[in-house]
């Protein structure tokens, strides 16, 4: 057995009617998802873009030596799904769902979702041979109970690594991906066929792809040396390219922010209108609550009805008022302290002096006192008016 080095892409692999499927058990008034994943159905892979026309894995030859094995999205280890135990082999490779747990992450969280709304996702197999056995064209070998002819390979011994669910599959289309032509070296033992021819032609496809990416590099150094006119022109083309691209990024969060501009500006606008119905309510709460006070003070009072609008007027409720709150303790005292004065004047009869009033007659003599300051004040706007003052009465 020796060390041989082969693209990462031909690990994985993915066979016909190979899916990921979610069920639903009812558990304590619970649904818990159920994973149901072939992850290889024991026939034949046909055209295989590495292993040849006909491609199989002994599924008497699959090793396993962990207790717990991942669950990935398209193989990437940044993608977890889950994790499951020992995999069912029983005429195909399936993941046992009643080992199966799922984790915490987003990438679980988007299939879960996805495969309960039937997103087709399939699923596919990593493994690494130790044994391979090469057929040539014509030959024919027993693998899983059928016969299979080559061209092609059998893994007749792998160690099982993880399963995958995929959008697609690790087909043939996979070998132009740059992921699967990642190399790696394994120590491998190839039997059957010609195994020096088919080492070469392996180590033809790794040096080949080695040689494609020393042309790049001689080809820019070239460009560099002998035309850096052209070169100058491409690094331009280049330049322009990135600045459209930058441009038209540029222009895309401009438009984004011109939408968030105005949404910010609808927003206030909605809030300016809210603030000022809310303050036209708080203001009419307390105008309510000082009419409320108005209405008991003076229905318990000895005014009559006619002043009451005349009283109201001398406590306005907005002397009362901080931070937006009315003190109705203190304004209830001023209302009572003014009801109170005007109660005296009144001497409880509804009727101020100074007032007109229409309810009765009532006779007032006043007093020697009041009698001269009333006369002496007539006789000083006489005199003011340039008239002689009147005589004093008796």
């Amino acid at each position: 057995m020796e060390n041989f080095k082969l693209p990462k892409g031909a690990l994985r692999l993915v066979a016909q009617d190979c899916h990921a499927y979610l069920h639903f058990e009812e558990k304590d008034g619970k649904r818990i998802p159920k994973l149901d994943m072939t992850i290889y159905s024991g026939g034949v892979i046909n055209d295989h873009w590495y292993w040849g026309k006909n491609f199989a894995i002994d599924l008497e030859g699959i090793k396993f030596d962990r207790k717990k094995y991942p669950i990935l999205e398209n193989h990437m280890t940044n993608r977890k799904i889950g994790f499951s135990g020992k995999p069912v082999i029983d005429g195909s490779v399936k993941i046992n769902p009643n080992t199966t747990t799922f984790v915490s992450t987003e990438a679980s969280e988007e299939f879960l979702k996805l495969a309960e709304e039937g997103f087709p996702y399939q699923a596919s197999i990593y493994a690494i041979p130790s044994v391979v056995e090469w057929l040539e064209d014509g030959v024919s070998v027993e693998v899983n109970g059928f016969k299979m002819k080559g061209p092609g390979a059998v893994w007749r011994q792998c160690l099982y690594q993880e399963a995958s669910v995929c959008v697609f599959g690790w087909d043939k289309k996979t070998e132009a991906a740059i992921f699967s032509r990642e190399e790696t070296e394994l120590p491998i033992h190839f039997i059957g066929g010609d195994t020096e021819t088919n080492e070469e032609e392996n180590k033809n496809k790794n040096d080949q792809q080695r040689e494609e990416v020393k042309t790049v590099e001689i080809t820019l150094a070239l460009l560099r040396e002998k035309a850096p006119d052209l070169l100058a022109q491409i690094q331009k083309e280049a330049g322009d390219a990135v600045e459209t691209k930058v441009k038209g990024e540029m222009s895309t969060l401009q438009v984004q922010l011109n939408t968030m501009t105005e949404n910010v500006t609808k927003m206030s606008d909605a809030l300016m209108k809210l603030d000022k119905s809310e303050t036209i309510r708080q203001d009419n709460d307390r105008r309510s609550a000082a009419e409320r006070i108005w209405d008991k003070r003076l229905s318990n009072s000895e005014l009559s009805e006619d002043l009451f609008d005349k009283v109201r007027v001398h406590v306005p409720h907005t002397k009362f008022v901080k931070d937006g709150i009315l003190d109705e303790v203190a304004f209830t005292q001023a209302v009572d302290a003014e009801i109170l004065d005007w109660e005296k004047k009144t001497g409880g009869s509804g009727k101020v002096l100074g007032f007109g009033a229409s309810q009765k007659t009532e006779t007032y003599v006043p007093n020697e006192s009041e009698t001269k300051l009333v006369q002496d004040t007539t006789n000083k706007l006489l005199t003011l008016a340039g008239q002689p003052p009147k005589a004093k009465t008796a």
